[in-house]
């Protein structure tokens, strides 16, 4: 930095007199402040210099540096002169005078800032101090203290003062289009263009570095460094660009031991979350998800705009989730939304809007429309030659050359340039005592299919306001309406289609059936006339509100009141018209209507009593806390059929009702809970914690359950023997035990139910109501005992720093429905039995790689995580989920299937494997006989592959360059398979749809086997049964995100006199590239029974054709006024 206040130029007078003008200023105020005491730093700092034939500029540098005395002079001061200066322990003052004893000087010092101006520097009379600029203002920290001795200087010069005791600053003789500089010690540095304005308040931020940071934990916060849990904490801050519709996706790939999958690409379709892996089969393995201390459910709420987010903390051990009772044996989610900041007034819109699509290596692959034709000439003349008959092709294709690729019915079924796009504004604003905010959002994102899409409206308002120095009250609102265009069709089921057929009549409208190519071709609807003739429209509204009271009774013992209610209100409506067909179903038939609506409110209390004290090294902090919560919703659904026509679609208008009915349930907990944190020195670190809690949702005699919680820390780092290893800053070991639960059970289970059946009374059946299960008044919540074991390490003055966690937890008591003597009238009884094993390791790695003009930071996460069913009700029971299964002593929802050896190619192949009876031959698929008894039957299907990922991974690396920054996330799964049970029909050879493209590569004789995947045509039968070779393997990377950002200089702004604070342009690409070999269809975590609802029985299926992903490209803007 040029240390003048003026610079030498020929410039024109006009110039030449503001820079007069503001050494007049600054030498005004040197005047008055000289009358004053020297500050006591001047005259206590000594200092030793031997420098010698080094320039005053060199001199005064070398000072700088090795103090905190800051050096200001004019152009009527010669700072080039060279001298030799030998002092040793001499004050500033004798150091300027040896500089300057050869020349007439004056210096003044105010406090450690010291004026170097000669005898011409005087200040002139005839100039009108009243006309030059001047602004004030005052800098607190985020809580809303004045902050004193902040430096404010204007950018690019000198200039500049300190902020007083109570955070107040003066600057006068300030250009218009000057932009100030705020910066304090352990403070972010902050950059405010004046444009205009007179008063400007200034909030700094901590510049807070790995253990520096507070993170939200159950019921408060806590310094990370003091953290003895494993606890993962992600501030949002640097991710409002990316494309995320759903909050749950900006976690992903940026916390260890968190899985966040996609099952579907459907717009506003939520998100798979897991934390740990699964370790439930019947109580389901979803968080409980907490936003801003209400807990919301086990989802993240895709009515949640994730620009409104402030930070994640995910709870992972018992030791932080414990205090949630029988809700965290899953996890715990902590979401904090943005709120006000003190003294600020800020504006700031955001958007971005951009193109949507699927990339052709992606899809998945059928024939087009002369292989099809080709494929249909060679299996009519291959089946009649096996059974000995003369082929009769059918014409249509006897000649497949005629033909080119025909329809693409993927392709046909997708929207055209498919849109996505963005637009929140929001409000900061605050006082000295108050803080608050308002933003806005919409979203509105098309589907990859036709009409289908998803719209959200959002508004958020919050306000907190210091009321005295001892209390504090605060106000959260917030509502949004989501409304979504759904389809309930399977991609599948239209790639069926021949692509002989067109959609299109001649006259150019669209076919809604499309009839068959021959007599044995199944025929079925046109699914782009479907999609688009269909109503399938989900509305919902989810409104919140939560207020909190806090005083401090004493010193350090706080009380606090929390109450919060949300409130959801769904509305579904339904209509299918009567031009639909279904498979081998031409219409007209009848149309159907349905309407669903559901309401809901949880009303949320808590109680919390906090103390906190210090004595000498020992720190103490303490809560105790009660909460309260209910849940209450109705629902009700109806549906009709026999409609006038396709014109009137209301409920009431079919004269045939269908259904009609309400339902509701209700439950509600009570939970007392403590904490207790004790640190020395923060070198030895403990946690206890205990909760005892009761629920509705269990039995009469087990509705109360304990869940302790204890943790140790230890900074072995900060112990005076510890070795002095160079570059580590930092070493903790932590380890933590705890108990548990998961109450998801659903409501009423332990009761007895009613549903009705018919009696007979002397031969004639009468309506009644029976009893439909036993009640078990002993039912109660899964248990998990966790243990962990991790440390923390920081290195390279916190440049580096690494956590790494080992974890085990063994869950009990799992709900399941055994079985019961058939005497008692029932089968099944629901009960806790069971156990899963479940252990796993997980690190994370963050580094600043470098720190220069150009910036180069890296986050890398890995998660190993693997489980194991040790025990359901008795040790050879199994839970068959349609193609998975759950059983001792292996995984939850592993496939279930026959495991697949090859392909009969000889009779040497015959003679050596059993066979399926009447199905074997050259040509048709060897299973393996598992029971061994010499025969292929279903005695012999088994587990063949599990859906759950063991190795999760991934990694952010973030460049920055001056004024332009590039993200870039990768994501990556290994040691899991998706399985595919729609080849049942997509590799189905009998002549009746279409299928994939592989079947080109059949099994056709001894000496064309093809490439040993699909068999022969003519033994079709027993190939389609479920089995190994339809697993396909899903490790994969993915560069999920790609972002380069551009920030406009501020100094431009401030030139060019545009009155914003910020502008900012971005691009970025989501779901960018994909390296999954083993796929068929370009989503890894694709998963027709989605898990969302929490269950992991039936993970991984993807049938082929789930609802793609799409790859996302926007351009974005952001502005802050």
């Amino acid at each position: 930095m040029k240390k003048m206040w003026l610079y030498h130029s020929q410039q024109v007078m006009v110039y030449e007199i503001w820079k007069k003008m503001k050494l007049t200023i600054f030498l005004l105020c040197i005047s008055v402040f000289s009358s004053l005491a020297v500050d006591s730093y001047s005259q206590s700092t000594k200092l030793t210099l031997n420098l010698q034939d080094v320039t005053i500029k060199n001199v005064l540098l070398e000072i700088e540096e090795n103090s905190e005395f800051r050096f200001f002079y004019s152009n009527n001061v010669d700072v080039d002169r060279k001298v030799s200066i030998n002092l040793r322990d001499k004050k500033v003052f004798d150091v300027l005078n040896e500089l300057f004893k050869k020349e007439n000087v004056r210096y003044d010092v105010i406090g450690r800032q010291i004026a170097i101006y000669g005898t011409h520097d005087k200040i002139e009379s005839g100039f009108n101090l009243m006309q030059q600029k001047s602004i004030s203002g005052k800098v607190s920290d985020g809580s809303g203290q004045p902050l004193p001795g902040v430096t404010v200087i204007i950018k690019g010069t000198t200039q500049g003062t300190v902020t007083d005791a109570n955070g107040n600053y003066i600057l006068t003789n300030i250009p218009a289009k000057a932009t100030l500089v705020f910066s304090f010690v352990g403070m972010k540095t902050q950059e405010v263009a004046v444009l205009g304005k007179q008063e400007i308040n200034v909030v700094l931020e901590e510049e807070t570095i790995g253990l520096e940071e507070v993170v939200a934990i159950g019921y408060g916060m806590q310094g990370k460094r003091n953290i003895t849990g494993s606890i993962s904490n992600l501030k949002t801050k640097g991710l409002e660009d990316l494309p995320n519709v759903s909050a749950s996706e900006i976690i992903k790939g940026r916390i260890p031991g968190i899985t966040i999958s996609t099952p579907n690409g459907q717009p506003g379709q939520a998100q798979m979350v897991r934390i740990r892996g699964v370790s439930s089969v019947g109580a389901g393995d979803n968080p409980l998800v907490v936003v801003d201390g209400i807990p919301v459910g086990n989802n993240i709420p895709k009515s949640l705009n994730p620009i409104d987010i402030e930070s994640f903390s995910v709870l992972k051990d018992a030791s932080s989730t414990a205090i949630y009772g029988a809700r965290g044996s899953n996890g715990v989610i902590l979401i904090t939304t943005k709120k006000g900041a003190y003294n600020t007034n800020e504006l700031r819109f955001s958007t971005y809007a951009g193109l949507q699509d699927i990339p052709q290596g992606r899809r998945i692959e059928m024939l087009n429309a002369r292989e099809y034709a080709q494929f249909m000439k060679e299996t009519w003349t291959d089946n009649a030659l096996a059974h000995g008959v003369t082929p009769n092709v059918p014409s249509i294709y006897q000649n497949p050359e005629q033909y080119g690729k025909g329809t693409d019915w993927y392709q046909h079924l997708l929207q055209n340039n498919p849109l996505i796009q963005n637009y929140n504004i929001s409000y900061t604003g605050g006082t000295s005592k108050t803080r608050s905010m308002i933003s806005g959002g919409y979203t509105n994102q098309d589907g990859l299919l036709l009409n289908t899409d998803f719209k959200r409206y959002s508004l958020r308002a919050s306000v907190d306001a210091d009321i005295s120095k001892k209390i504090k009250i605060g106000l959260n609102i917030s509502g949004s309406q989501t409304i979504q265009n759904n389809t309930d069709i399977m991609l599948l089921l239209a790639l069926f289609t021949s692509p002989l057929q067109s959609p299109y009549n001649p006259d150019g409208t669209e076919k809604p059936y499309i009839y068959e190519d021959s007599p044995a071709y199944l025929h079925g609807p046109n699914y782009a006339y479907v999609l688009k003739n269909t109503t399938s429209v989900s509305t919902i509204f989810n409104g919140n509100a939560s207020g909190y009271f806090e005083v401090e009774l004493i010193k350090g013992l706080k009380y606090k009141a929390v109450l919060g209610v949300t409130t959801i209100n769904l509305n579904y409506r339904y209509f299918r018209p009567s031009t639909i067909g279904a498979w081998r179903s031409p219409p007209p038939r009848q149309a159907v209507s349905k309407y669903t609506t559901s309401f809901s409110n949880n009303w949320n209390f808590d109680n919390l009593l906090s103390y906190e004290r210090k004595i000498n090294d020992h720190n103490f902090k303490g809560l105790l806390g009660y909460t309260s919560q209910k849940y209450g919703s109705r629902t009700s659904a109806q549906k009709s059929q026999d409609f006038p026509n396709d014109e009137v679609q209301t409920i009431q208008s079919g004269a045939t009702i269908l259904q009609n009915s309400t339902g509701g349930t209700l439950w509600s907990l009570n939970g007392y809970f403590g904490r207790i944190n004790y640190d020395y020195k923060g070198k030895y670190l403990v946690e206890a914690t205990f909760r005892r809690e009761g629920s509705s949702r269990f039995g009469s005699d087990n509705k109360w359950g304990n869940f302790p919680s204890f943790s140790v820390g230890w900074r072995p780092s900060d112990e005076n023997f510890f070795p002095d290893i160079k570059n580590l800053d930092d070493f903790k070991i932590r380890a933590s035990y705890g108990i548990t639960g998961n109450n998801n059970i659903g409501d009423f289970t332990y009761m007895s139910n009613v549903i009705s059946s018919n009696y007979n009374f002397d031969g004639n059946f009468v309506a009644g109501k029976v009893l439909g299960g036993f009640n078990n008044s002993g039912l109660g919540w899964e248990k998990s005992d966790q243990f962990d074991i991790g440390f923390d390490m920081s290195l390279f003055d916190y440049r580096v720093q690494f956590n790494f966690d080992y974890y085990t937890k063994i869950t009990k008591d799992m709900l399941y429905r055994v079985p019961i003597p058939a005497v008692a009238g029932f089968q099944t009884a629901m009960d806790n039995v069971g156990e899963v094993e479940n252990k796993g390791a997980e690190f994370s790695i963050d580094t600043k790689n470098l720190v220069g003009n150009l910036k180069w930071a890296t986050n890398f996460n890995f998660s190993y995580n693997t489980h194991k069913v040790v025990r359901l009700n008795t040790e050879n029971d199994e839970i068959i989920s349609g193609n998975n299964i759950t059983r001792v002593g292996g995984e939850i929802g592993e496939f279930y299937g026959y495991k697949r050896i090859g392909i009969y190619n000889s009779q040497a192949d015959l003679d050596k494997y059993p066979g399926w009876p009447g199905f074997t031959g050259l040509g048709a698929v060897i299973y393996e006989d598992v029971n061994k008894d010499g025969v292929i039957s279903s005695l012999d299907k088994t587990a063949i592959g599990s859906p759950h990922p063991k190795f999760i991974l991934g990694m952010t690396n973030t460049f920055s360059y001056k004024n332009f920054d590039l993200s870039v996330l990768l994501t990556s799964a290994l040691g899991y398979q998706l399985f595919n049970p729609g080849n049942n029909f997509l590799l189905n050879l009998v002549n009746r749809f279409n299928v994939r493209k592989e079947v080109l590569y059949r099994w056709r004789s001894p000496e064309n086997p093809g490439k040993g995947w699909v068999p022969t045509s003519t033994i079709n039968v027993r190939s389609r049964e479920m089995n190994s070779a339809w697993l396909e393997n899903a490790n994969h990377l993915w560069v999920k995100n790609i972002t380069l950002g551009y920030n406009v200089p501020k100094h431009f702004l401030t030139e060019k006199g545009i009155l914003v604070k910020e502008i900012r342009f971005f691009s970025s690409i989501q779901n960018a590239f994909l390296i999954a070999p083993g796929l068929s269809e370009g989503n890894p975590e694709a998963s027709f029974f989605n898990g969302v609802n929490g269950s992991s029985l039936a993970l991984g299926q993807t049938w082929g054709a789930t609802y793609p992903v799409p790859r996302i490209i926007t351009f974005g803007l952001n502005i802050t006024f």
